[in-house]
Parts: structure tokens; sequence; C-alpha cells
């Protein structure tokens, strides 16, 4: 009897501790854990492209209060916003709300909005009547003026200095051949990153350099010296910025140079008897039209365009013609090791992160 009652009590004592060690681990009857309490509203998080502010759209609102430097400025019902004149850099953010509820999620990130009007001359770099410009913009540059209201053309070869505020490169019915990159050539964007932005007007491009072709000893002045061919020259690349904003009433091109084509090498003459011919040489690479984290579009039509082309690689340079009697067997025995060795560039590549069409299209 009192082996058979401590067997009972060991049972229950086991099956209690069974029972609290499911609901210890979470777990109801069924095996399923019990139901998270409800979440709320998220804040949505926001970023700026020049004067116009993108954040995530919050599923349970229907309207979003957008602050500017800590003051309600206005209430919209999209998940973006469009900034009107803004004479000085401010801190903007937004908060979702629902107005049948009337829950609000706290105020988002802060981002800094930079002016759009009132630049100083200071602020100016304005080249209008100049057709070639080269050195490093610093950050108290704040817009750049190329073009007139007739075709022009212009070279453009600048290194944008570390800077928090956006930079307006104004363009006019012009054809650059250049590049604007940051001086470290990142095109990550960080927090806070500042955007270029490209303000169009009339049909505009940027177009890197076309790579030199590579040095060519075909000539019979080399013969019988055994010469190697120089190799093409890389196109050259013309964006690399971590935000690019296109706007504006007309379209623009970026266009990556192409690679110069690789040379070819010297000959050999019929009795030469000591050297084989010059090597070929590899064609150089195509330059890259953009590498950005973001490209925005925010043309005044939809009718414009951004058009992306990057640049097409050199061809192999071959060797030289192999004409000797003496020495032209073995070297055809090591054609294809020694002689016969050039590679075609290759095609520039393009690397966008993030493309946003707010208006107008990217071909």
């Amino acid at each position: 009897m009192r082996k058979k009652l401590l067997l009972i009590v060991s049972a229950v004592f086991c099956a209690v501790f069974f029972a609290f060690g499911l609901v210890a681990c979470g777990l109801n009857h069924n095996g399923n854990k019990p139901p998270k309490p409800p979440v709320g509203m998220l804040s949505p998080r926001i970023i700026s492209f020049g004067s116009f502010l993108s954040w995530d759209e919050v599923e349970e609102a229907d309207v979003y209060e957008i602050y500017c430097d800590g003051t309600l400025e206005t209430v919209c019902d999209k998940p973006f916003y469009r900034i009107g004149d803004l004479p000085k850099d401010s801190d903007y953010c937004v908060a979702a709300k629902n107005s049948s509820t009337g829950e609000k999620t706290d105020k988002s990130n802060t981002v800094k909005v930079s002016k759009n009007c009132n630049f100083t001359d200071g602020e100016i770099l304005n080249l209008t009547g100049r057709d070639y410009y080269a050195g490093k913009i610093t950050a108290e540059t704040r817009k750049v003026i190329i073009g007139s209201k007739n075709k022009t053309v212009f070279a453009l070869d600048v290194f944008l200095a570390e800077r928090t505020a956006d930079i307006v490169f104004e363009l006019k019915n012009v054809d650059v051949t250049g590049y604007v990159m940051t001086d470290d050539y990142s095109y990550k964007r960080a927090e806070n990153d500042y955007n270029v932005i490209f303000d169009v007007t009339g049909d505009c491009s940027i177009n890197g350099e076309n790579g030199s072709d590579g040095f060519d000893y075909s000539s019979s002045v080399y013969d019988n010296m055994e010469i190697d061919a120089g190799k093409g020259e890389d196109g050259g690349s013309v964006i690399i910025l971590s935000s690019v904003v296109v706007r504006g009433s007309g379209n623009l091109n970026f266009s990556g140079g192409n690679g110069g084509n690789g040379g070819r090498g010297s000959a050999t003459t019929k009795w030469e008897s000591k050297n084989g011919p010059g090597a070929g040489a590899d064609g150089g690479n195509g330059g890259t039209a953009v590498k950005c984290a973001y490209l925005v579009t925010d043309f005044d039509s939809e009718n414009f365009c951004v058009v992306i082309k990057d640049g097409v690689g050199g061809k192999k340079g071959k060797p030289g013609e192999n004409g000797s009697i003496i020495t032209g067997p073995m070297a055809s025995a090591m054609w294809k090791d020694m002689y016969d060795i050039g590679k075609a560039g290759k095609n520039g590549k393009s690397v966008i992160g993030s493309k946003k069409i707010i208006k107008g299209s990217v071909v």
C-alpha cells in the first residue's frame, strides 16, 4: 500500500512539473505560443533627395505630419513631399498618423535639407563663357553653372571635396567631356549625405574621354627589333557619387569613354635570324557611366530622360608579322603563349544601388 501510494504521488509530481515546464516555455496546452501583444505603428524612415523628401509608407497611417526645424509645416497623405523655396539649410522629419484612431508614431529620423535658393556670390561658381574647368570643388560652393542658351561644349574634370550640403550643377544646352567624382572615389551613401543635383535645360551630356590606342610598332622602321605593342588606354569614367538627382526641362546622357585598342607588335623580315615578332597588346577597358548609391529623376515632364551608356572595351592588338624563315617556325610553335597574348578590354559596367523615378525615365 505504501509503495502504491508512493508511485501515485510520484506520478502526480511529474505531471505537475511537466505542465509547469510547458508554461515556463511559453506554450499552451495545444503546443502553440501565446499571442504577442499588439505592436503600434512604427516610425517611418525619411531620406532627402534635394528638395524631395521620401519615407517608408506606414500601412496603418493615412496622413503624415511634416516638421521643419521642429515646427509642423504641413500634413500630407502620401509618403513623399516636395519642398518649395527653402532659403536656408533646415532639418526635416515626419510622423505618421491614423486620423481615425488618433494613433501617431514618434517622429522619424531627422534629415538635413540644403537650401535651394538665396545663394550668395561666394557660393556660386559661374563658368558661363568658359570652355574648361579642372580642380577640386570645395564645400563652400553650392552651385555650378555651365552652358548658355546656345549649344556649347565644355571640358570638366572635378573632384568634390568633403561636404555636407547639396551641390547643384546647372547645365544649359551643353555637351561636357570629363567627370564629376568624390575625392575618395566612394559612392556609398552615409547618413544625412549630400546630393549632387543636375538641373538640366535642353539636351545635355557628360561623356568620359575615350582611351588612346596603344603604340603600334607594325611600321617597317621597327622590323626585326622584337618590340611588344603598347596597351590601349582605359576609357574615362564619368560619375562616381553617392546620390545623383537629375531634374529640369531637358535630357541628360551619361556616357563612359571607350577603351583604346591594343597596338600591334613589330614584324620580322625573311632572313631575320635572332628575333621574333613583337607581341600584341591588350585593349583598354571601357569607362563606367555611373556609379552611385541612388539615382533619382525628378524632371518637369515625363517626356525627359536620363540615358546611361557604358564605354566599350578596346580591341586586342595583334602580334607583328612573322615573316622570317629562320626564327619563324619557332615563333609559330609558341604563337599563342608568347606572341598572340593580347586581350580585348572589358566593357564598362555602371553600378546603381537604387533608382527612384519621380518623373521622367532612365534608359
